[in-house]
């Protein structure tokens, strides 16, 4: 704790030495919005091994240990480093010590009281843990052991909501799905006895825009302070929603590899996205985003998807790390659609970085990221 605590202050000296030299640069829009706008690579790129990753821990689930859990939708830990996996191939809730031993389960499918079906996205606060259950249609409420508490149903209105986190006043910020469009429909939701919607608004995540095709299609969002943050389709663009659904920043990168969704008369696919940030405790974050490497005209694959003749896609992907002003530090690339190490899905309170993969069997892999430039 100590050792990273050191690194967060050498890496905040640093960038304090370097800002005024930075290559992001800050501007703002007529609407007042503030754009960072960075160069193709940062400002470590060019130094050798500036970041390292090391590995503290890895837990496989195999067929062979009494856990097993089949699918991690999703993990979340708790102020003790214990961690909680929703498994969606069982209709479970897990909970794991720091250790990776089981502390307890709960769930099966279903859809009463403490069943699972269609979970979309799980919460603590305030030692409580959050899940919305059902397709996203209520929000049912644990206690940290496990034990099922109670249900709060969102209301006729709303449906398909996904959990994204706790703004900085206690209100939850959820998304729904954008109907028709490539996007999602940003919600803010007040919690007590009842859930009282505060606010929604339209985050569209393409230039594509008044489409006509059946569902919606929509990447990442997450939330860091008082900003919903999300990411986007074709471009490298990150935008904060204040709670009001005001785009307040952006922060761009110069890189033209991503690939807008491709549309085939009423069909329209995704060939890979910019995800939205997932934030370390000092507001530095980092960004995955993926392209397929064999594919220049989004359109023309998506007919040949529907016509049944596409050719296999050769994916590569960008794993990039970025300050908390947005400034482009350091892009690791590489071939599949996700680094080495995995598919990053949480960092907790203490800069611990924790990864899936599935090979034979499924993987979670904690690391610590090192940052080794000078200050």
């Amino acid at each position: 704790m100590n050792k990273l605590s050191t690194i967060y202050i050498h890496l905040f000296l640093f960038l304090f030495l370097i800002t005024s030299c930075s290559p992001g640069k800050d501007s703002e829009s007529d609407s007042g919005v503030t754009i960072i706008s960075n160069p193709e690579y940062g400002i470590w790129q060019d130094e050798e091994n500036p970041v390292e990753f090391e590995l503290i821990d890895e837990f496989s689930f195999t067929n062979d240990q009494d856990l097993l859990i089949g699918r991690i939708s999703y993990l979340i830990t708790d102020e003790n480093s214990n961690i909680y996996i929703y498994d969606s191939s069982q209709g479970k809730l897990f909970s794991l010590d720091p250790e990776g031993k089981l502390n307890w389960e709960t769930g099966q499918e279903g859809r009463g009281p403490g069943d699972f079906r269609g979970a979309y996205g799980m919460l603590i606060q305030d030692n409580k843990l959050f899940i919305s259950n059902q397709s996203g249609t209520r929000l049912d409420v644990y206690d940290l052991e496990g034990n099922f508490l109670k249900t709060l149903n969102y209301g006729e209105k709303l449906s398909y909501v996904s959990l994204l986190g706790f703004l900085e006043n206690g209100d939850l910020a959820a998304h729904s799905v954008l109907w028709g469009e490539i996007g999602q429909k940003g919600l803010v939701l007040e919690i007590d006895d009842s859930v009282a919607v505060k606010s929604t608004f339209t985050i569209f995540q393409s230039e594509l825009t008044g489409i006509e095709t059946q569902g919606g299609i929509g990447t990442s969002l997450s939330v860091y302070g008082n900003h919903i943050v999300s990411g986007f389709f074709g471009e490298y663009k990150i935008n904060f929603y204040n709670r009001s659904g005001e785009v307040e920043k952006t922060v761009l990168r110069d890189f033209n590899k991503l690939l807008r969704p491709g549309i085939s008369g009423e069909q329209i696919g995704t060939l890979g996205t910019m995800n939205s940030p997932i934030f370390m405790p000092n507001g530095s974050f980092i960004i995955r985003a993926s392209w397929p490497d064999n594919i220049s005209d989004a359109d023309a694959y998506q007919r040949q998807r529907a016509a049944g003749s596409a050719p296999d896609l050769i994916w590569k992907n960008t794993f990039d790390l970025f300050d908390s002003d947005g400034t482009l530090l350091y892009s690791i690339v590489s071939d599949r659609f996700a680094p080495d190490m995995g598919y990053l899905v949480h960092i907790d309170k203490d800069g611990f970085l924790y990864f899936t993969q599935t090979t034979d069997f499924l993987t979670l892999s904690k690391y610590k990221l090192h940052f080794n430039m000078e200050n």
